[in-house]
């Protein structure tokens, strides 16, 4: 009989496995992604990150062993595989878990049900996610902690619950909350006339292999794997994420909303806030019976899912990935309430009850495939339409990290940054920004900025907590000189190295790709003002000219400096500037705005094509005097 038990929980196993490998998402998560991509192309040295410590070098094994048995493809295919051997396990382990409370099989299907079909679980099942295998030794230490509620007096056990709930907080570190349940049954478990003196030292053994197995990884890591030199590079390593301020807020009315949201979406995306009342109606009316037949399971349950809840709520409360950990607590809570009921009284709620939750479980699979279909990839196919219109060397600032990453690993397209390069630091992030677009321009690239970067929604606005006057103004000196696109699936601001297809560049707020040497100084006011030095010049972008089609060049400036001229130098692809290929005026040294044009049909070296063009405005600067430049175009 014991055979066949194990045989039937194996061919169950097998069949959540087929179950959930049949609806392998195709389009994942930004942290899908990156962690993803990571694990192809970072050293494994560099694969550890402080909230979830395990999971990248465990990731790094995953698909090294894949590649050794014959993979080929992307890291995404083995890790998910193992979320799917990770989770189709959890939810048996669980299984026996409620079957050893309850001795009925129908029960522990319904508990193993509110688990493993849940949206959330099911989801992260089938992505690149940690939250499955840390949802699995959360599992495992229940199954610890239910047997040490009874027998407390095992000190091996509590040695092993340290192991596992070591486990639980290395593939994800808010699981340390767990300790909070761990405290609830050691005080509350059957005892008897143990001494506290033996009480006590059972919990510092659980205690000490949590510290030398957590403690320790973290130990190796820092001090020796990660290659940190100083205290500040591993406080900057453990605290950067948390420190980004985009995480953690007051309790208020909208916060309660995003908790109850987030758990309606853990469970089922429209069903699940049903469910979740009915399930606190059921708990709330069998309380008492509850309280008498298993207070230490009660206790287990309600400090966990009130210590999670109150984290997760201020930490990030409408984000279901961490509300999976929340499952096991609310599914033990209404198994061990319907345990109470008599099912004599009420035949027909049995299969009433588990036909309703395995539909609930079959439309999350459902959803879950049709979510996760390529063909609905809408970042994707952005990224695809923007890759195939610009060039490998394009700057392309996109509205989020997954089309970043998509425009890198998939397009090769790595001069790409999202609106949240920066979390929290928008000061930093447009000066990132900036410079890239600078450096585009100059490289005679093209810019390409999304239109939803740009001008932010609310939701990104408040996703990356951005100010929109903030946002605004970091782009207003770009967009005097962009040209709209609108593509099939986005529209775009285009910036050329000749703005609007012509050379013409009518400065404003920025140098429009034009490299400055020898000057200082610079301010924007009636155009490029700055302080010039000795033998002062700007290099324009790379540009690709046909001399024949242009014949005058036209240039607005001024200056208070007195005996000057000015120098233009126009230089083939891959040549310096040389005099002979260069025309020059006087200058006006009164301090007025003067336009300058000059005939370049004129002068014999004015032909074939041009790559770059060098502006000297004046020979030299003198006490501080500045110079003024508004404008310079070349006409037909």
């Amino acid at each position: 009989m014991q055979q066949q038990f194990r045989l039937k929980l194996g061919l169950a196993w097998l069949g959540l496995v087929l179950f959930y490998s049949l609806t392998l998402t195709q389009i994942h998560t930004f942290d899908a992604y990156s962690y993803a991509t990571a694990v192809q192309a970072k050293p494994w040295r560099e694969s550890f990150h402080p909230h979830h410590l395990l999971y990248g070098p465990l990731g790094e094994i995953v698909y090294g062993f894949s590649q050794v048995v014959g993979y080929r493809g992307m890291a995404f295919g083995p890790l998910q595989l193992f979320n799917v051997l990770a989770g189709a396990s959890g939810v048996i382990i669980w299984w026996s878990l409620l079957y050893r409370l309850t001795n009925q099989a129908w029960l522990a299907t319904i508990g193993s049900l509110l688990v493993g079909g849940a949206y959330a679980w099911w989801y992260y099942a089938v992505e690149v996610e940690v939250y499955t295998l840390a949802g699995l030794f959360l599992i495992i230490a229940t199954g610890l902690l239910l047997r040490l509620a009874e027998t407390p007096q095992n000190v091996n056990l509590w040695r092993w619950l340290g192991l596992a709930h070591s486990g639980a907080i290395l593939f994800h570190q808010t699981n340390v909350l767990w300790l909070l349940p761990v405290l609830a049954v050691w005080l509350s478990a059957n005892w008897q006339s143990t001494p506290w003196s033996q009480r006590w030292r059972a919990f510092i053994h659980y205690a000490m292999v949590g510290l030398l197995v957590v403690g320790g990884s973290y130990a190796i890591v820092m001090f020796g794997l990660s290659g940190f030199r100083s205290w500040a590079q591993i406080q900057q390593w453990l605290f950067e994420y948390a420190n980004t301020g985009l995480w953690g807020a007051t309790p208020s009315a909208t916060s309660i909303g995003n908790l109850l949201s987030g758990w309606q979406h853990t469970i089922h995306g429209w069903l699940g806030g049903g469910v979740l009342l009915a399930s606190l109606g059921l708990i709330g009316w069998r309380w008492r019976q509850l309280w008498q037949q298993s207070r230490p399971l009660v206790l287990l349950a309600t400090t966990w899912l009130v210590s999670y809840s109150l984290f997760f709520g201020w930490w990030e409360p409408d984000n279901i990935e961490f509300w999976i950990a929340c499952l096991p607590p609310w599914a033990l809570l209404s198994t061990l309430a319907l345990n109470t009921i008599s099912v004599l009284r009420w035949p027909w709620w049995q299969p009433a009850l588990s036909t309703a939750l395995l539909g609930m479980a079959l439309s999350n699979g459902w959803q879950i495939n049709a979510n996760g279909d390529a063909a609905n990839d809408q970042d994707r196919m952005v990224i695809t339409e923007l890759a195939q219109t610009g060039s490998s060397n394009d700057f392309y600032l996109v509205p989020n990290g997954l089309q970043a990453l998509y425009a890198e690993y998939e397009f090769a397209r790595p001069n790409s940054l999202p609106l949240s390069v920066s979390p929290g630091d928008w000061q930093h992030g447009c000066l990132e920004i900036s410079a890239k677009i600078v450096d585009t321009t100059s490289a005679g690239y093209t810019v390409w900025l999304d239109q939803q970067a740009v001008t932010p929604s609310p939701i990104l606005l408040e996703r990356y907590g951005l100010e929109p006057h903030a946002v605004a103004e970091c782009f207003a000196p770009f967009l005097h000189q962009a040209q709209p696109m609108t593509l099939t699936h986005a529209s775009y601001f285009k910036l050329d190295p000749i703005p609007q297809g012509a050379p013409d560049w009518h400065w404003q707020d920025w140098s429009l790709g034009w490299r400055e040497n020898f000057i200082a100084g610079t301010t924007w006011v009636d155009g490029w003002q700055f302080v010039p030095e000795q033998d002062p010049h700007l290099l324009s972008p790379r540009i690709t000219l046909d001399s024949a089609q242009w014949r005058k060049l036209e240039i607005t400036m001024a200056t208070s400096l007195p005996n000057q001229h000015g120098q233009l130098y126009w230089m083939a692809p891959g040549e310096g500037a040389t005099e002979d290929h260069s025309v020059a005026w006087d200058v006006i040294g009164d301090g007025a705005l003067h336009t300058y044009t000059l005939d370049l049909s004129q002068i014999p070296t004015w032909q074939g094509q041009i790559g770059m063009l060098r502006l000297d405005p004046v020979v030299a600067g003198a006490e501080q005097q500045t110079v003024t430049l508004q404008r310079l175009r070349l006409l037909p």
